[in-house]
C-alpha cells in the first residue's frame, strides 16, 4: 500500500512536470499584430480616401480644363475675328481719311468761290459811314438823297450819265438809340465805275463831312474779305512812313510800288518780311500796337 501511494505521487508529480505552461512573450505578440492590423486598416482607409478626394479633383480639374479649352478656342476664334475688322476698319478709316481730305480741300474751293461771287455781286455797293441818322428824311427816299449828296459833295463832276442808285438802306434795320454811332449805309450803284470814281474822289479830297460829322466812304465787301484786307493797315502805316506808295487790290492783295518794281503780297507778314529785308521795319505805331524786327506785334508801353 505504501509503495502504491509513493508510485501515484510520483505519477502525479511527472505528469505535472510535463503540463503545457503558457508564456506571456507569445500573448504580447497576439495583441501587437493586431494593434498593426488596425493601424493598416486605418492607413489604408486613409489613402483610399485621399485617393478618392484626389481622383474627384482631379475630375474637376479636367473638366476645368475642359472649360478653358474650350473659352481659349472662343477667344481665338473672336480675336481672329476682331482682327479681320481691325484690318477692314483701318482700311475704310484710310479711304475715309483721303475721302475727308479731298473734300475739305473741295469745301475751300467752294467757300473761296462762293466768296468771290458774293463779293462780285457787291462790285457796285459802297459803304457810307458817319452820316448822322435821319438826315436822309430832308429827301423822297434814302437814294435821292444819297444821289443828290454825292454829286454836290463828293464828285461833282466826272460821274457817267446814267449815275443811279439802285437800292440803298441803312444795315442793321434795328433804329439804335440817340446817343448811339449812326448805321452805316449800304447802297447799290447802277454802274460798277461810278463807285470806283467816287472812291477815287472820296481818297482825293480826304475829308468828306455831312452835316458837320465826317463821313467814311468804303467798298462794300464780305466781312470775310474786310478782314483780310484790315489785317494789312499796320503794313500800310509802316509802307506810308517809309514813303512807298501801295495800293489794295481786290479781294485782298497789297501792290507795292518801290525803287521802279512793283510787288504783290498776300499776307502782312510778307510786307514786314519785305522791309525787313531793306532795314525799313524800324519801330512803327499804330492802333497802340508796335512792331519790332523779327516779326510780333507788342502792345506799346504808356
Amino acid at each position: 500500500m505504501g509503495k502504491n501511494k509513493k508510485h501515484e505521487e510520483q505519477s502525479q508529480g511527472e505528469a505535472a512536470s510535463t503540463k503545457p505552461t503558457t508564456h506571456p512573450t507569445k500573448s504580447h505578440s497576439t495583441d501587437d499584430l493586431s494593434l498593426q492590423e488596425t493601424i493598416l486598416d486605418t492607413v489604408l482607409l486613409a489613402i483610399r480616401e485621399s485617393r478618392e478626394a484626389l481622383e474627384k479633383k482631379i475630375d474637376n480639374l479636367a473638366m476645368d480644363l475642359t472649360l478653358l479649352r474650350d473659352d481659349h478656342r472662343k477667344l481665338k476664334e473672336r480675336v481672329g475675328t476682331n482682327k479681320t475688322l481691325l484690318t477692314a476698319v483701318t482700311l475704310t478709316q484710310k479711304a475715309t481719311t483721303a475721302e475727308l481730305t479731298a473734300l475739305t480741300s473741295c469745301i475751300k474751293i467752294l467757300e473761296t468761290r462762293a466768296e468771290d461771287a458774293e463779293n462780285r455781286t457787291r462790285r457796285s455797293n459802297l459803304r457810307l459811314v458817319g452820316i448822322p441818322e435821319q438826315t436822309e428824311t430832308s429827301a423822297d427816299s434814302m437814294e435821292s438823297f444819297l444821289e443828290n449828296w454825292i454829286k454836290t459833295t463828293v464828285a461833282p463832276e466826272g460821274l457817267s450819265a446814267f449815275f443811279a442808285i439802285e437800292r440803298a438802306h441803312r444795315v442793321p434795320s434795328t433804329i439804335p438809340p440817340l446817343e448811339a454811332r449812326p448805321r452805316p449805309i449800304v447802297a447799290k450803284l447802277l454802274h460798277h465805275r461810278d463807285r470806283d470814281y467816287i472812291l477815287s474822289q472820296t481818297r482825293q479830297l480826304g475829308e468828306i463831312t455831312c452835316n458837320t460829322q465826317r463821313i467814311m466812304i468804303f467798298p462794300d465787301f464780305t466781312r470775310e474779305t474786310q478782314a483780310q484786307r484790315a489785317s494789312f493797315n499796320v503794313s500800310k502805316h509802316a509802307l506810308r512812313e517809309n514813303g512807298i506808295k501801295y495800293a489794295m487790290l481786290f479781294p485782298a492783295k497789297l501792290r507795292v510800288e518801290h525803287d521802279g518794281k512793283t510787288h504783290f503780297f498776300t499776307s502782312p507778314q510778307l510786307v514786314w518780311e519785305w522791309l525787313e529785308a531793306r532795314n525799313m521795319s524800324t519801330l512803327i505805331h499804330s492802333a497802340g500796337t508796335q512792331r519790332k524786327p523779327g516779326g510780333k506785334h507788342n502792345r506799346s508801353s504808356k
